[in-house]
């Protein structure tokens, strides 16, 4: 009894820093390479978006994303990359080794409140100016709720000093 008591009054501050972080540092995917995710600061907010580079497509140098929401109209977002990372490995496979490498890009996206809320109507599709080939995605884990859950985390984004 003694070890259960002492395991969960161990447990009980990891549940409770692994949910005050959940709120602030959530993101949603459209596909194993997209990430999007709220920001603000200094009253401006943004949708980010982190591409990773892979099957030959790369993320333009003026990044656009379009949503269609399933009312069919188009929310449109442009930004400028703020960031890029390449990260790299290699696998030794019998006597052949086997480089890869992908690269991520970080673009923040001005985002007015009517946005915001159109979200809520739900996503269709998505489309990314990406070279050579737009990037598509009409299905993807998560495409359901997608819209809710992204109107969601701008809801709940804190202002620049709150805690």
């Amino acid at each position: 009894m003694k070890k259960i008591l002492l395991l969960s009054l161990l447990l009980i501050p990891i549940y409770i820093i692994a949910q005050d972080t959940g709120s602030y540092n959530s993101y949603i995917t459209a596909g194993s390479n997209v990430k999007f995710w709220p920001y603000t600061f200094d009253g401006k907010t943004f949708l980010v978006m982190e591409f990773t580079n892979n099957n030959g497509c790369s993320l333009s140098g003026f990044p656009i994303v379009k949503f269609q929401l399933k009312d069919g109209s188009i929310l449109k977002f442009e930004g400028s990359v703020s960031n890029s990372e390449t990260s790299g490995s290699s696998f030794l496979i019998g006597h052949a080794v086997i480089n890869s490498s992908s690269t991520s890009h970080c673009v923040a996206m001005p985002i007015t409140k009517d946005e915001v809320e159109d979200f809520k109507k739900g996503v269709e599709k998505i489309a990314i100016n990406t070279l050579p080939v737009v990037y598509k995605r009409s299905k993807w884990a998560g495409k359901k709720d997608f819209g809710e859950n992204l109107n969601k985390l701008f809801n709940h984004l804190k202002g620049d000093f709150e805690e």
